[in-house]
């Protein structure tokens, strides 16, 4: 596999398929969380904009979390994540430098602020693919994009804790014959309901939190009535308790949708 390290300059991310959007201040702290979004094509796209968010999923991307916390100003070991958009093709560019060019297209703003020497806080990742067409943000050992073959550090975030680590999966599931859907963050327990009880894989849903690396806020509670054959989900913590006590169901699972302390 090819190694890259970019210290100063970020490779160019052609990422894109909506309109142009200028970038609003992100946050007045220290730190910022960087919000990574997925397209079903697979294209990425980064802020640290809690409203862009909201904007960008009106395309079609879907939230994934945090990717990492990035500076929110800069300071003598920092570069600006520079983002640029193109109209022609819709693809926007993100770059690490403290120049402007117009030449990469429509200038939409400083994303954040990444640190350049090793020790100042946690290595922030990409990975993409060979022609460059998408590119990924990471930290630490869990790579999303395994098979893009060019892999480097762009620089360091604020340390703490990498959410994305902390993230699992949830698998989406349907059954042609009773038009029921079923999720779950255990692919063996997904596949045990396709080889067992006539369920199809449709794909990723999204990503929640494992209770003990999130904390105890914004739960998502899987419940089952075996009588039924049904599951049910639910937010509400009085639901909860009024339909395991009489309504026939049984906790299963509980998920977090973001970390204690995050609100998006």
């Amino acid at each position: 596999m090819k190694k890259y390290i970019l210290p100063l300059t970020l490779v160019v991310l052609l990422i894109g398929g909506f309109i142009q959007f200028p970038i609003a201040k992100a946050q007045t702290g220290a730190c910022a969380p960087l919000f990574g979004l997925t397209k079903p094509s697979g294209r990425h796209f980064y802020t640290t904009n809690k409203g862009e968010v909201f904007q960008v999923m009106q395309y079609g991307y879907r939230y994934d979390g945090i990717v990492a916390n990035i500076l929110a100003a800069p300071n003598s070991d920092t570069l600006p994540i520079q983002r640029y958009y193109r109209s022609a093709t819709g693809a926007h560019r993100y770059f690490a430098s403290n120049n402007v060019s117009e030449s990469y297209g429509a200038h939409e703003g400083v994303v954040g602020y990444i640190a350049q020497t090793e020790g100042n806080g946690t290595a922030l990742h990409f990975a993409a693919d060979d022609s460059i067409t998408d590119v990924v943000f990471y930290q630490g050992t869990r790579n999303p994009t395994s098979n893009y073959s060019r892999t480097g550090t762009l620089g360091y975030a604020c340390g703490g804790e990498s959410y994305l680590d902390k993230q699992n999966t949830i698998y989406r599931y349907y059954n042609p014959r009773s038009g029921k859907h079923f999720y779950t963050t255990s692919k063996t327990e997904g596949d045990s309901a396709v080889t067992k009880s006539g369920f199809k894989y449709e794909g990723v849903a999204g990503y929640v939190f494992d209770i003990n690396s999130a904390g105890n806020s914004n739960p998502i509670y899987r419940l089952y009535n075996p009588s039924q054959n049904k599951h049910f989900y639910t937010t509400n913590e009085e639901e909860k308790q009024a339909l395991t006590s009489n309504g026939g169901y049984r906790f299963e699972e509980r998920w977090d949708i973001q970390p204690a302390g995050i609100v998006v």
